[in-house]
């Protein structure tokens, strides 16, 4: 299987074509927010279907999609390190203060 992308953002899945496939997809974004995800299926000249367009492989252009799973994880933006270390040296600093207070 090979997959191929298109100067429209789009990829092409093409070559030998498996009974069954499991592929998997990693994308990195520094998008937030994020709420919905859409998957599109393209017609594209030379896959099989009417007329040749696909989408799908199967004789008459279909696919089946069975399972879509995704995953998440954030990567912290630099106001959370900026926090993290204002906090850590408030933390610091009070303890000093502290424990110059017991010397005195």
């Amino acid at each position: 299987m090979t997959f191929t992308d298109l100067g429209d953002g789009s990829v092409l899945a093409g070559g030998v074509i498996p009974a069954q496939g499991v592929y998997e997809v990693d994308y990195l974004t520094s998008l937030s927010g994020i709420t919905g995800v859409r998957l599109e299926a393209l017609e594209y000249a030379g896959l099989p279907g009417p007329g040749g367009l696909g989408p799908g492989f199967f004789f008459n252009g279909a696919f089946v999609l069975t399972e879509i799973e995704l995953f998440t994880s954030s990567i912290p933006e630099p106001e959370t390190y900026a926090m993290l270390s204002a906090g850590l040296g408030l933390l610091g600093w009070h303890a000093r203060r502290r424990k110059n207070k017991q010397v005195s």
